[in-house]
């Protein structure tokens, strides 16, 4: 009895401590951020997005809507060139506001270390305090 305590606080901290890949980055394809710029456009509604810009960026994204949405009308090539544009203006102006650099959306399934590495050694700024989001 007296070794399964300790077992169980040494199986519990493995569980924490061991590092396991997120799955959703802000950059990638399959993201919070381009989750949320989806359900933007099913509703035709930008509201869902402007959680992830610094107030002060919210007319540049909601410009970038109101284009998209006005491209996506002329078929499905218009549509997904439109959606690209607005996810790759979205998430850009996120990264800015968390004084990150950006180099691009990245594919869904992207290993989440590997990004984290990628910002580490390329990132511009130190980040912005999060008063500054919604």
């Amino acid at each position: 009895m007296k070794l399964s305590l300790p077992l169980a606080i040494v199986g519990a901290a493995c569980l924490v401590l061991v590092p396991r890949p997120a799955h959703a980055h802000c950059d990638t394809l399959d993201g919070p951020v381009v989750k949320d710029a989806r359900i933007a456009f099913d509703s035709k509604d930008v509201t869902p997005v402007l959680k992830w810009v610094r107030l002060d960026k919210e007319g540049e994204i909601c410009e970038a809507f109101q284009h998209a949405l006005t491209v996506r009308a002329f078929g499905p090539d218009a549509r997904t060139l439109a959606d690209r544009f607005f996810f790759e203006a979205l998430v850009r102006v996120h990264r800015e506001g968390e004084g990150a650099s950006y180099m691009g959306l990245i594919p869904a399934g992207t290993d989440y270390a590997e990004q984290l590495h990628l910002d580490a050694t390329s990132a511009a700024s130190p980040a912005e305090p999060a008063e500054h989001f919604h």
